[in-house]
């Protein structure tokens, strides 16, 4: 096993990873492709058991304060985890583990490439969650359709409310469903809800315009 197999798992993400535009997370083992408003992230995640590194890649939307850090679509890549522990070949095994993140955000960043991209992804998921309808909600409103935005805030409450978060989110659908037929309202609430989950998730600030297209 290698001295450090944490080092070595990050020293290969930066290898790969880097040029790609991804940046580390502080000094965990999560690397983030920031596009303002949503990102992909890269987590060689650990196992509780064994020192080594399963692979996340998904999308995170920053469309509700303190969603940084969710897989709202994607999570777990189809990709064994790869042990350290008397494994001579762990560098290389890091490193086509990083390959196969690069070729994860790849296909995420083509089939998320636009906003009618990701609405499409929500209308054609089938079964969808509290928190599906809540993004696909935005992201309707966000591309100009009020009346199905509307629709699919108001299925949101239609899943279940027990906890807290859950009545929390309920609310927030209702107030964004009476914007969604104004369309720059809507776009400067969303705006300052990104800019708080940003903020909440400790992201850099963000220099360009944030362009939801």
């Amino acid at each position: 096993m290698p001295a450090d197999h944490n080092a070595v798992i990050n020293a290969e993400a930066r290898r790969v990873l880097k040029p790609l535009g991804l940046t580390r997370k502080g000094t965990s083992r999560v690397w983030i492709d920031d596009h303002g408003w949503w990102a992909i992230q890269v987590e060689f995640q650990p196992s509780a058991w064994s020192k080594g590194s399963y692979l996340n890649v998904g999308v995170n939307w920053f469309l509700y304060e303190g969603s940084v850090g969710a897989f709202n679509v994607g999570s777990r890549v189809d990709a064994p985890f790869i042990e350290a522990a008397g494994n001579e070949s762990f560098e290389k095994d890091a490193h086509n583990l990083a390959l196969r993140a690069k070729d994860e955000v790849a296909q995420l960043r083509s089939r998320f490439s636009t906003l009618e991209d990701a609405t499409s992804y929500y209308r054609d998921c089938g079964h969808r969650s509290a928190w599906d309808d809540y993004y696909y909600g935005v992201l309707l409103a966000l591309v100009g359709d009020a009346s199905n935005a509307k629709a699919a805030f108001q299925s949101v409450p239609t899943h279940r409310l027990e906890f807290g978060w859950e009545r929390a989110l309920a609310q927030r659908a209702s107030e964004l469903s009476n914007l969604a037929a104004d369309r720059s309202a809507f776009i400067e609430t969303i705006r300052g809800i990104v800019l708080r989950t940003r903020s909440i998730g400790n992201l850099p600030d963000w220099e360009p315009d944030f362009v939801f297209s």
